[in-house]
């Protein structure tokens, strides 16, 4: 049993894939046209470190980066903005928050509450604890500290095996994006779909009518690493098809908070592997990171639209 839990919190955050249906060949006038706005995938540089770039987050200011690596033991990492050279500068691995156990997935809402994902807890650990997510202060002035960390409770299935292995927080900190996903030991997770929780004022609830909101989105496939926007209308999403283990990258939108999702469209000019899209303040440029063809190491890349 234990081997087995190892395996799958191992698989759980590395595995964050993106891809999906988007009609192959078909010429029926269903399908629709692929979201086009973005221009060519360009790297983005880390100054000063060297190895994975996984799971970015731009924050709110576009201030910080926040990333996790692919190691046994992933751990979050932070780094700043240089404005001149459009870069960003490796700061250091947070301390506190980073454990011997899977860390991942950061994100941060405009009042500094960073959430983040973590199996510490998780069996074989804790036997009864099936709570990942995870929420501190962000400490702006050491950039790489987390205060005050506590779980967020009641957003799992209480089931050995299911586990919310993504997150993300709307800029105002009001709702909280994850997914249910569950595993068996197989190299992917069998399921991964999107629900949503809002802040009730003593604690976050998950929403009875997530399936309806998400309905144009969650499919058989793995659908994970949500990215929203600031006005909450706009939604990007990842991936993975199971019957070909291929990946893309998706953008869905709706009209008003309360409506569900569009059927969305998968985002063209991607190749490789590639996941975990996060908008830049201005919300003009999607950064996420890619592995291409015959490299080994997953890096930082962005897409720019008008």
């Amino acid at each position: 049993m234990k081997r087995f839990i190892n395996h799958l919190v191992l698989l759980m955050l590395s595995l964050l894939v993106a891809c999906g249906g988007g009609g192959g060949s078909s010429p029926a006038p269903s399908v629709p046209a692929d979201y086009t706005a973005f221009g060519a995938p360009e790297q983005v540089l880390i100054q000063g470190y060297v190895g994975d770039i996984m799971e970015p987050f731009i924050s709110r200011d576009g201030n910080y980066l926040f990333f996790n690596d692919m190691g046994v033991n992933k751990d979050i990492y932070s780094a700043s903005y240089d404005s001149p050279s459009d870069t960003f500068t490796y700061v250091a691995p947070f301390s506190v928050l980073n454990t011997p156990a899977v860390e991942g997935v950061p994100t941060l809402d405009d009042n500094g509450r960073f959430y983040y994902i973590s199996t510490f807890n998780y069996p074989p650990n804790n036997a009864s604890i099936f709570d990942t997510i995870y929420v501190g202060d962000f400490d702006p002035l050491s950039v790489n500290i987390v205060n005050n960390l506590a779980v967020v409770p009641n957003l799992d299935e209480d089931t050995l095996g299911h586990l919310n292995f993504d997150i993300e927080v709307s800029p105002d900190g009001t709702t909280l994006y994850t997914v249910d996903g569950t595993f068996s030991g197989n190299p992917f997770p069998d399921v991964s779909n999107f629900f949503y929780a809002v802040d009730s004022g003593s604690g976050f609830v998950r929403q009875p009518d997530s399936g309806t909101i998400f309905a144009n989105i969650n499919t058989s496939d793995l659908e994970y690493a949500a990215c929203i926007s600031r006005d909450g209308l706009e939604f990007f999403f990842t991936r993975l098809e199971l019957a070909t283990l291929t990946t893309s990258m998706w953008r869905a939108t709706r009209s008003s908070l309360t409506s569900a999702f569009g059927v969305p469209l998968k985002i063209s000019g991607l190749s490789g592997f590639f996941e975990a899209p996060t908008l830049s303040p201005d919300e003009k440029i999607l950064y996420f990171h890619l592995r291409k063809a015959g490299e080994v190491n997953f890096d930082l890349y962005r897409m720019v639209r008008p």
